[in-house]
């Protein structure tokens, strides 16, 4: 396998109420052969990551509830063999450390494009697979 290669069949849950930032991530993700999962908000995401684990999770931080729900949601059912990247319109300080203490693994700040959103969830694809090796 090339090193930015996917391995078959991981799992991305995509959770974002913006229909336009949820289609563009997950054609990228798609693209580059991830199998896609798509939430428009907190609760559904909380239901499907309940139902079928996800390898990793790209989370919106504001919507209708905040999106840090799912990130304890999921670091409590799955802890460190899932990866959750927080996706986020604001990069303050604070904000980011919010989030690392729910439990996020890595947050990006949007707008990204989607070159960048594939380049982080591959490393994050890489990084997941070695901490649930140890």
């Amino acid at each position: 396998n090339a090193p930015d290669a996917v391995p078959p069949g991981t799992h991305v849950l995509v959770c974002d109420d913006d229909q336009g930032v949820r289609r563009m991530a997950a054609t990228a993700l798609q693209r580059a052969g991830f199998v896609v999962t798509i939430a428009e908000d907190v609760q559904p995401a909380i239901l499907i990551s309940a139902a079928v684990q996800p390898d990793l999770a790209l989370v919106d931080l504001n919507m209708s509830s905040s999106g840090l729900e799912v990130v304890r949601h999921l670091k409590r059912l799955y802890g460190d063999a899932v990866w959750v990247t927080v996706f986020s319109g604001d990069e303050g300080d604070d904000v980011r450390m919010d989030c690392f203490a729910a439990g996020a693994d890595d947050v990006i700040a949007k707008p990204a494009p989607s070159s960048e959103l594939r380049r982080r969830m591959i490393a994050a694809v890489a990084a997941q697979r070695a901490v649930v090796r140890k």
